[in-house]
């Protein structure tokens, strides 16, 4: 196979660093042998007026549909909130295809000294938001209405509670 690689050192003695192969995979790699990081690939935007709201990167996953239709299937976005020096805020997406479209499935928010995680849909009882590897009907949702938080439990609906912390089973 054949590759492009771009290598550091002195002729006989110099490594690859990085290598892009005929087939477009990309390997970045760092021989250090001590506890850094590494490697490390910096996605650095370098605008001559932040603001914010501004997009700062995003790595895209895209493959073909049956049609041969080029897709971004899943992708990782990081926009920037507050651009003030000191005081900078950010959300990072994640997003997904679900049903022919991009959804945000999840999103992190840091504003002040707050970190939010957000689930991009409320779910239901059949299909919770939050769910656990070995059962995706046991999990949390969002009952219809709002203001309660709903455990579901194999399937059917087993704890909600509410806004007013008052608890609510269902049989």
């Amino acid at each position: 196979a054949t590759s492009l690689d771009f290598m550091l050192g002195v002729s006989e003695a110099a490594t690859t660093k990085m290598s892009l192969s005929s087939v477009g995979n990309l390997t970045l790699t760092s021989t250090d042998a001590g506890t850094g990081d590494g490697p490390i690939l910096d996605l650095y935007r370098n605008s001559a007026s932040p603001a914010d709201g501004d997009d700062i990167g995003a790595i895209r996953f895209s493959g073909e549909n049956n049609a041969g239709t080029k897709d971004t299937l899943a992708g990782i976005r990081v926009d920037m909130d507050n651009v003030v020096d000191g005081a900078e805020d950010v959300t990072m997406r994640f997003s997904i295809f679900q049903n022919g479209s991009s959804v945000d499935a999840l999103g992190i928010t840091a504003s002040s000294n707050t970190t939010q995680v957000q689930l991009g849909h409320v779910g239901s009882v059949a299909q919770p938001s939050l769910t656990f590897t070995s059962e995706l009907n046991t999990g949390i949702y969002i009952p219809s209405g709002g203001g309660r938080l709903g455990f579901a439990l194999g399937g059917t609906s087993g704890l909600e509670l509410s806004n007013s912390l008052l608890l609510q089973h269902d049989t």
